[in-house]
């Protein structure tokens, strides 16, 4: 295919242009918007939606936080469905705080590859 020789081409005479490129791509593919994020959560098993867009915004203002709403939205509700019952065993099962440093342990994982939120919830 012609795009497949137009990367190859762009890959060996400018590696920095072509992983600049690739870095971009791969920002706009794996970028989930507020409905895709809502309609994630929503399906999220067994206990789907518990704290909804403007919780979680309002939430993290409260902590100073205004970057990764989206993120942090998928990753305090995924907590919660995957984590409930261990969470309810330590005293912890409604704690909003609790749920938080899960997510923001997940989001800021440093070992972690690129885009590991979307991935998560794509792959």
């Amino acid at each position: 295919m012609l795009e497949d020789k137009v990367w190859s081409e762009l890959q060996q005479t400018n590696e920095r242009t072509y992983s600049e490129m690739i870095a971009e791509l791969e920002d706009l593919f794996y970028s989930i918007d507020k409905t895709e994020a809502q309609n994630i959560v929503k399906a999220m098993r067994p206990y789907g939606e518990y704290w909804n867009l403007d919780t979680i915004r309002e939430y993290l203002m409260q902590k100073g936080e205004s970057d990764h709403i989206v993120d942090y939205y998928l990753a305090m509700n995924m907590a919660r469905n995957d984590y409930y019952d261990t969470a309810r065993a330590y005293g912890a099962g409604d704690d909003v705080e609790f749920y938080y440093n899960i997510a923001c342990n997940f989001i800021h994982d440093e070992d972690a590859k690129p885009h590991k939120l979307a991935k998560y919830f794509r792959d």
